[in-house]
């Protein structure tokens, strides 16, 4: 039963990843539309990074309150300010506040939106059908911490 959480969490984690790959696209897919890095930048970080930080403050509170109750620390000062940070998933050690294991997606969502500009920038270049096969390749290859073993 486990393994089936577990499977289910993956693919709706990919689920969220992918929406939002769309979601990215779509003002940009058939009009030809210019882009302009500055707006769509200021766009993304205002749409991502201040419900974060109310999440963490939140997060904060409720470990403060629930974990002491079930006689676990809370997250280290220094995981809290990673988690701010949008480091978490990299820093030393890496991984994720005690009370709101979730908040890995986000800097990860961030990362397709910084490298969204080239890749757009990439395909205008070289048109759909020659992006169809590698964006076929990668769509077909799970990450390497998403693979089943």
């Amino acid at each position: 039963m486990a393994d089936g959480a577990v499977s289910v969490l993956r693919d709706g984690g990919d689920a969220v990843l992918r929406r939002e790959r769309v979601a990215i696209h779509y003002p940009y897919a058939h009009s030809g539309a210019a882009f302009d890095l500055r707006p769509y930048a200021i766009r993304r970080v205002f749409r991502i990074y201040p419900p974060r930080v109310v999440a963490v403050i939140v997060t904060l509170i409720a470990e403060q309150v629930a974990l002491p109750l079930a006689h676990l620390p809370p997250s280290t000062w220094g995981k809290t300010v990673a988690t701010i940070a949008m480091a978490q998933n990299y820093s030393a050690p890496p991984g994720q506040m005690a009370g709101n294991p979730s908040l890995w997606s986000l800097p990860v969502e961030m990362e397709l939106y910084a490298a969204y500009p080239l890749l757009l920038w990439i395909w205008r270049r070289a048109g759909t059908s020659r992006m169809l096969m590698p964006g076929g390749l990668c769509q077909s290859c799970p990450p390497p911490h998403m693979a089943q073993s």
